[in-house]
């Protein structure tokens, strides 16, 4: 605003527009990180209130969700209190996400992560999944309390090609922000320049070492892996690739890495590579 008048730098792509956004700080609470869900559902509210729009109009709310019990809990249910706690809120869906199942708890930088994510998201027109979801939070969802919200898993679209999505951030000492993003999906992908790839070379076997199997060291029917992942629970079979290539899909947890190891026809005493647990990379192959 300058003057009173909205100045528009058309030079610039309009990535989103943001209607509506409020700030408040929860004064004294049980403690210093306690939640307040009086102060969440005003800034809630308050910022659905200065856009001018009706609590049914949020798609999506990309939630400040730190993985703590009693702080989900109440985020979840203020979320949906506030905005589906209406006539015919039962009617429309509300999808809840977390821009920390992706990057981690990234810190201070949390809230910029969440804006940034949110924007690129809605112009993709999809809603992507939680990572690493596995057991929805029982206090977040109260039994005498029936509202349309959903905490998805895999990727879901928007209802319309516009959307209102609301980002949540919260500081240390109490501070709420809460901001409300509008944008259309595009079709215009982001470009992506050509990629200098090294001239590799082939190699035998692994990098760390060993080369050609020595005879009697090839499995008779298939390689097997096991893993972290699976809690060294036991061994999962590899799927043939063709002549002398076997494969295995693994989904990362949460660190971003996990340890395994390679047997012969699931024999724990035919471990190919690496030769023991938290073997670091370029061990040799035993």
């Amino acid at each position: 605003m300058v003057e009173g008048q909205m100045v528009l730098d058309e030079s610039m792509p309009n990535m989103a527009l943001v209607p509506g956004f409020t700030m408040v700080n929860s004064g004294r609470a049980a403690s210093l990180t306690a939640p307040s869900a009086p102060a969440l559902q005003q800034v809630v509210g308050d910022a659905v209130r200065h856009a001018l729009l009706s609590p049914l109009d949020v798609d999506a709310v990309e939630c400040d969700a730190k993985g703590s019990l009693m702080h989900d809990a109440v985020e979840v249910v203020c979320m949906a209190r506030q905005l589906r706690g209406v006539a015919r809120g039962d009617e429309e869906l509300l999808s809840l996400g977390g821009v920390k199942t992706k990057l981690g708890y990234t810190q201070e930088t949390a809230g910029v992560a969440s804006f940034i994510a949110t924007m690129l998201q809605q112009r993709g027109g999809s809603l992507p999944g939680n990572l690493h979801l596995k057991t929805l939070n029982p206090h977040a969802f109260p039994e005498d309390e029936e509202a349309a919200v959903v905490v998805p898993s895999e990727a879901l679209c928007h209802r319309c090609r516009s959307s209102f999505v609301g980002v949540m951030a919260r500081g240390f000492g109490g501070t709420h922000v809460h901001t409300l993003l509008w944008t259309e999906s595009t079709d215009q992908k982001i470009p992506s320049g050509k990629r200098d790839f090294m001239d590799l070379q082939a190699f035998n076997f692994w990098p760390g070492g060993g080369g050609e199997l020595e005879d009697g060291a090839e499995p008779l029917k298939e390689y097997m892996i096991n893993g972290s992942w699976s809690g060294w629970k036991g061994p999962e079979r590899m799927r043939s690739e063709g002549t002398n290539c076997w494969s295995f899909t693994v989904t990362m947890g949460e660190n971003r890495f996990e340890e395994f190891q390679i047997w012969c026809d699931g024999d724990s005493q035919k471990v190919l590579h690496p030769g023991d647990n938290g073997a670091s990379s370029g061990a040799p192959v035993y």
